[in-house]
């Protein structure tokens, strides 16, 4: 049985079903509370339907195995006058209701009649545990009368006389063979004098003993019952008229001490507790056998009910009923499939169990108990091979437990889903608890401050300590939409909690899709429609068009660095618990779950109990070639780029995916960060160890101005890879591994992460349906950048083969591209350069499926080229002045200065909108706004050009004045001090930017030495004055030195390093000629204070 939460019909959700599992495998369904419940005709269905989930009307609806689903009540017999809040608060006895009680209409065709309901009403409830079956009947008394209201569970028709189904009770044998019997009461029976008793009353005279019978379901006229029937069977006096009471059934709570009529006992079958009806009287219907005669509870059509049910994952779904009779079939519905789990104090997230699963052809026990094969496993180390008989007996029972257990979905993805649904609960509650406890405490602090002006001091203290509960539960509320609002810093900034609810909000805006176009240029504002749309675009996106030219891959294959053997088997070790147990705490708190909802902070708290489970998993996925569904199923979240955004590649999809999937990437990619240095060339820089973005940088910058200071001609191409990440074929991503040296198992632990692989969009809000992914390496893996610079490393190394490259003077080195990911500029001397490049990247597109986008490139001559300008291809075309590098603006100084446009501007925009929160906060948040939201917008170019005169002090004016709030208290630099030395810690940029050019100095000083951009920014020092000097600049006294010449950054390197006073150091050594600054001597650096 199943619970689908969908608004479309029952028809289609069974058609979708029917298209996961085979529709011959739907045994039957029915909506219920806004689901629907289906029933199918073995459990591996109902786990495959479970892991996969179903598409309707392309969105993809998760489903969820249930247990116990709720029971339909019919209540027969019930006059109109009866409210439905009497009845229902006799049945809040019996269990929960999970549903109005709904009147069911009688189905009359002709319109003048049409509205009319019959005596009957349903309900569905969450019985009890222990109450199997509900067969109970209600008496209400009004106005002096009784009225007996049947209520039963029970969906099959059984006779009031002898228990069976079939017939009705004036229809029975048993009643047609007793000549005392009648078929109708008499209409003759004593009334009291001068009352006139409602429609269907019960009549206090007592009838004889066969004259009553059940509701009769050819009318809507209810039974009367005035005498009582004692529980030995005889029949005792009728009751005297009563007086006069409400309409309703009398409360429980009023009556205490009175003795329910119905008793609980042990049923014959099973050991759990079962209801039995109260004894009726003679007029009242008969009870035989713990079963009473009830309506027909076939749903009249247009009649919808409500059910809610127990979301726990199961192993029992009844199999397809043989034909048999009304009273066997449910019977044996409920036998078809059972499975008994006894629990025990293991760890392990499968207990010792003894699993029997019985049909109705054989009986299959499980022997072995999960933790005896894991134990087992691990003590052979996972190999194969192994003599079995050693160690068990019954070869033959062991592999079968062993295919038990590795049985999809019964090893983890159930115990996955039931940790998921009690943490749902766990934290459902929690709120439900903290909103009725905020509400508690805003009644109680409204009582207190009117109180409060007594001036008791007990009042006093009393509010106090209300309204610092009350903070304390506004701080746990904030939390959730501090973290959904990204502002992870802002955990100190004491502003209200509704203002990061407002963030979290408009963080949803940004990323919500109010039209699409299609390829035809249609556009598309239906929500369906854009569903449609989106799943359609990168379904096409991660399709494979991979071709496998062999020639064309043997000439990228080659001249690529291999580790060695050492390396390689390094990285081909078995995965530890320790492995993935750091990096489980490398991971951040606060970050958005996978598909399973568990996050990072689950596996922290309980890993000590699960973490040998998760390794073990991990290990037999590692073996088996394939993951778990939850761990190969990724959720896809759109973030807008730059660019029309009604055009779907303009959003970067990013994957969301479950911590265990992470675990493992994460431990992989720790091991595979020793060998980047290695394997990579030192121009591309992303995701390789000591190398960073600002290398990219920092090299063109330099070679942009060596080019304009001495006058060489240089062309730069940007090319821009459409979706280069999404489209790495997979294929060629293992080839290129095997041949960079890495073993076969190491290589087996990747693939394992991307195969069988499936993504599902989350669109607007809602999930769309779920798609294969055939190529593309997912962002959001820990792995992803290292692949990927892995992946395109054959592309760079033939560009380096077979371009000219920029020669750079007076450092003997020349430079070909810089590469960060994707972003790659290539350095062009000729026209042969560019029919070179277009030749390899056509190829290279063959090969990997990567594809240049020409429209967004671009292209930047530098110098005289005087026998004319290379041509371009794609129709990209040459530029003068700059352009922008990871994004900084880089070339002549007017490309400089748009950097810095708008940057007062964009840093009041940031803080207007804290400026209402001011007087609210205190000056530690106001440090963390300023510091950390508005200042730091700055960082990355001000960390790679100097910023126009005065303009960090127009912003550091800004910035103090929004700190006091328009009112200075002490002087500014006070505020600049640590905390600790009685000040706020508060960023001075003149000081930032200092410290940005000492770390450049300290870079081309000491940093590696295969540093990209070192050769340029030494090629650029050699014209300081025709000294020949490059680094040993900085080892000498550059005051008098004439640097006019060189571009603004490096003049403010020198002025900021002329801050500093050098000294010769001390040194032993006689050679005293060799170390000084001329010859790259030592120096003494201090600071002046």
């Amino acid at each position: 049985c199943v619970r689908i939460v969908c608004a479309a019909s029952v028809e289609d959700c069974c058609l979708a079903v029917g298209n996961v599992v085979e529709h011959e495998n739907i045994v039957s369904a029915s909506r219920m509370n806004s689901a629907i419940v289906v029933f199918l005709n073995d459990v591996e269905k109902v786990r495959k339907l479970t892991q996969n989930g179903i598409v309707v009307n392309n969105e993809m609806i998760l489903v969820s195995p249930l247990s116990s689903p709720a029971k339909k009540v019919m209540l027969s017999n019930v006059p109109p006058f009866i409210s439905d809040e009497a009845i229902g608060k006799e049945l809040s006895q019996y269990g929960r209701m999970v549903s109005p009680i709904k009147k069911i209409p009688l189905g009359c065709k002709s319109p003048l009649v049409k509205h009319l309901v019959s005596f009957r009403r349903m309900v569905f409830m969450l019985l009890k545990e222990g109450v199997g079956e509900l067969n109970v009947v209600f008496k209400f008394t009004v106005e002096g009368f009784d009225y007996n209201i049947f209520v039963s569970s029970d969906t099959d028709i059984k006779c009031f006389k002898c228990g069976q189904t079939g017939h009705l009770a004036r229809a029975c044998p048993e009643r047609q063979s007793d000549p005392g019997v009648s078929e109708r009461p008499g209409q003759d029976a004593a009334e009291p004098a001068g009352v006139v008793p409602p429609a269907a009353a019960v009549r206090p005279a007592a009838e004889g003993p066969g004259a009553a019978a059940a509701p009769d379901l050819t009318e809507s006229e209810p039974q009367a019952q005035p005498a009582a029937q004692t529980p030995t069977g005889a029949t005792s006096a009728p009751e005297k008229p009563r007086t006069a009471e409400p309409a309703v059934a009398e409360p429980r709570s009023a009556r205490p001490d009175r003795k329910k009529p119905w008793s609980t006992e042990k049923s014959s079958v099973g050991s759990g507790a079962v209801l039995e009806p109260p004894a009726l009287t003679e007029a009242g219907a008969e009870v035989q056998g713990n079963r009473m005669e009830t309506p027909d509870t076939t749903p009249v059509q247009g009649d919808g009910g409500d059910v809610d049910m127990a979301d726990e994952p199961v192993f029992k779904v009844p199999n397809k009923r043989k034909k048999q009779g009304k009273g066997q079939g449910k019977k044996q519905a409920r036998k078809d499939t059972k499975v008994e789990e006894r629990e025990s104090d293991s760890d392990d997230c499968i207990s010792d169990s003894v699993l029997t699963f019985d049909s109705q052809e054989e009986q299959i026990n499980v022997v072995h108990s999960a933790e005896d094969i894991k134990e087992f496993l691990r003590n052979t180390k996972w190999q194969k091979n192994v003599a079995l008989e050693e160690f068990f007996p019954d070869r033959k029972q062991f592999i079968h437990d062993v295919k038990f257990f590795r049985r999809e979905g019964a090893f983890v993805d159930v115990e996955i889903f039931r940790l998921k649904k009690l943490i749902t609960r766990y934290t459902l509650n929690v709120t439900r608890d903290i909103v009725r406890s905020l509400k508690a405490l805003e009644i109680e602090i409204v009582e207190l401050q009117r109180l409060e002006a007594t001036g008791d001091r007990g009042h006093i203290k009393a509010l106090k300590s209300k309204k610092a509960k009350m903070n304390d539960l506004l701080d746990i509320t904030a939390q959730g939409a501090l973290v959904r609002s990204r502002f992870k810093s802002a955990a100190e900034m004491d502003a209200p909690s509704k203002f990061f609810f407002s963030l979290e909000q408009k963080n949803g805006q940004k990323r919500f899709i109010h039209a699409v176009r299609t390829e035809s240029g249609d556009l598309l504002s239906e929500s369906t429609e854009i569903r449609k749309q989106t799943v359609s675009f990168y379904s096409k996106l991660y399709s494979s068009e991979w071709s496998g030219a062999q020639v064309v891959e043997d000439s990228f294959l080659v001249g690529l660095p291999k580790l060695s053997e050492r390396a390689a088997r390094e990285l081909d070790r078995e995965l530890s618990l320790e492995e993935l147990h750091e990096a489980l705490q490398r991971m951040e708190n606060g970050r958005a779950s996978g598909i399973d909802g568990l996050p990072a902070e689950f596996y922290k708290a309980f890993w000590a109990v699960i973490g040998q489970d998760v390794l073990d998993v991990l290990r037999d996925s590692i073996l088996r070639g394939e993951l778990p569904l939850s761990c190969r199923r990724a959720v896809l979240t759109l973030l807008p780029k730059k660019g029309d955004l009604t055009h779907l590649k303009n959003w970067r999809p990013v994957s969301l995916l479950c911590t265990d999937y992470k675990l493992l990437s994460k431990a992989l990619a720790s091991r595979l960060t020793k060998v980047m240095e290695r394997l990579i060339h030192q121009d591309q820089t992303y995701c390789v160890p000591d190398r960073s973005i600002f290398d990219n940088v920092y090299l063109i910058r330099d070679i942009l101005d060596v080019s304009r200071l001495l006058g060489l001609k240089t062309g730069l191409i940007f090319l821009d890879q459409e979706k280069a990440f999404d489209r790495v074929e997979h294929e060629y991503l293992w080839k290129v591994l095997e041949t960079f040296g890495f073993n076969p198992g190491f290589v087996a632990m990747i693939r394992v992460l991307y195969c069988e692989i499936e993504s599902v969009l989350k669109v607007n809000g809602g999930l769309c349906a779920p798609f294969r992914v055939y190529r593309g390496i997912r962002q959001g893996c820990s792995l992803s950048g290292m692949l990927y610079s892995l992946a395109i490393e054959p592309l760079l190394n033939k560009l380096r083969s077979f371009l000219s490259g920029f020669n750079i003077p007076h450092a003997n080195a020349s430079v070909y591209l810089s590469a960060y990911a994707d972003d790659l500029v290539v350095m062009i001397n000729t026209q042969e350069d560019v029919n070179v490049l277009a030749a390899i990247l056509n190829d290279f597109q063959i090969l990997s499926s990567a594809k240049v986008n020409w429209t967004k490139s671009e292209a930047i001559l530098v110098g005289e080229w005087g026998g004319g300008q290379p041509t371009l291809p794609g129709g990209l075309a040459w530029k003068r002045g700059g352009f922008k590098c990871l994004g900084v603006y880089l070339g002549t100084n007017e490309f400089l200065n748009k950097n810095w446009e708008g940057s007062v501007e964009h840093v009041k925009g940031r803080l207007s909108r804290w400026k209402r929160l001011v007087p609210k906060m205190s000056y530690r948040g106001r440090t963390l706004v300023i510091n950390n939201l508005a200042a730091s917008s700055l960082w990355h170019k001000l960390a790679c050009v100097d910023p126009p005169p005065n303009l960090l002090a127009n912003i550091q004016a800004q910035l103090v004045d929004f700190f006091w709030d328009g009112l200075h208290w002490i002087p500014q630099s006070v505020l600049h001090l640590p905390k600790e030395e009685g000040g706020q810690g508060l960023v001075q940029l003149s000081s930032r930017a200092a410290a940005f050019r000492l770390q450049f100095i300290q870079r081309l000083l000491t940093g590696p030495r295969d540093l990209v951009w070192r050769a340029a920014a030494s090629g650029l020092l050699h014209t300081v004055k025709g000294l020949g000097l490059d680094r040993a600049l900085f080892l000498m006294d550059t005051k008098m030195l004439e640097i006019s010449g060189l571009p603004m950054f490096y003049r403010g390197l020198f002025k900021i390093w002329n801050v500093f006073k050098k000294q010769n150091k001390g040194c032993r050594s006689v050679h005293w000629l060799l170390e000084e600054p001329l010859v790259y001597g030592r120096a003494h650096w201090t600071s002046p204070v």
